[in-house]
């Protein structure tokens, strides 16, 4: 099974920071942009002896598109901004070469609680007897 799951196509992130340290005191506006992110998993579902499913997968990608951080102070962006790309880069690449193992220990107790442990809950009637 090959899954394309466009989580969203634009997201964005504003708050204002406080930066109150000797050194850099600095009060500015601070956002965070995210354009087409998009996960990728090809995977397979087998039933367990219990009745489960249970994926295996056999890749995973995390792709985040374009994004970028903007922060009012030019010093700070520049440090910010290499930690975010740092950060984003870290978890592309992990995803990468080790999210199938990840994902395929950790996405059988997720849909067995997504599907409410395989259990339907039919909703209460009123009966068609008084008394």
């Amino acid at each position: 099974m090959k899954i394309d799951f466009p989580a969203f196509k634009e997201w964005k992130m504003s708050a204002d920071q406080t930066i109150d340290t000797w050194m850099l005191p600095e009060s500015s506006k601070v956002s965070l942009e995210f354009h087409d992110f998009d996960f990728d998993i090809n995977c397979q579902l087998k039933c367990t002896d219990m009745g489960y499913l249970k994926p295996i997968v056999y890749s995973a990608k995390i792709n985040f598109g374009e994004s970028y951080l903007y922060h009012d102070n030019q010093f700070v962006s520049v440090i910010m901004h290499q930690i975010v790309e740092f950060g984003i880069v870290i978890v592309e690449n992990s995803v990468y070469f080790v999210g199938d193992y990840i994902f395929t220990n950790m996405a059988g107790p997720v849909l067995t609680t997504f599907l409410n442990d395989y259990k339907f809950p039919l909703p209460s009637m009123p009966s068609p007897f008084h008394g």
